[in-house]
């Protein structure tokens, strides 16, 4: 019964290798076989007195290949907050904002970047978060 077993797993495995390799698999929207690869990571800087920690980013990390773009979300925003989105290095991604509460970031190049995200209540700097 074990070889029996064993035949079944083993042809099993070899049919989805050759799928795969075959590209009759499907493979994830964001899967990429090239190193054209960056991964940010959202971070939180924490020195605000005003009670502003619920403010946040919609994620902790995400990866862009080239060309594609991901959505940057600020999370519980109050009225009158303006949020400004910013690329430390604007030769890596591209930042373009879509509403006061969220940014698309696109992929241009290779490599690392931190992305600036600030809210102000007036002229007072709220918060500062920021994608590295």
């Amino acid at each position: 019964m074990k070889k029996v077993s064993f035949i079944i797993t083993k042809g099993l495995f070899m049919l989805s290798m050759f799928l795969l390799l075959t590209g009759l698999l499907p493979l994830p929207k964001n899967f990429s076989f090239s190193n054209n690869i960056m991964v940010a990571k959202a971070s939180e800087d924490r020195d605000d007195e005003n009670g502003a920690n619920s403010l946040r980013l919609n994620v902790r990390a995400f990866s862009l290949i080239i060309d594609e773009s991901y959505s940057l979300r600020v999370r519980n925003l109050e009225d009158g907050q303006k949020v400004t989105y910013k690329a430390e290095d604007p030769d890596i991604v591209s930042v373009k904002k879509i509403s006061n509460k969220e940014a698309e970031i696109t992929g241009d190049k290779v490599g690392s970047t931190k992305i600036i995200v600030t809210v102000k209540q007036g002229s007072k700097t709220v918060r500062t978060l920021k994608c590295t």
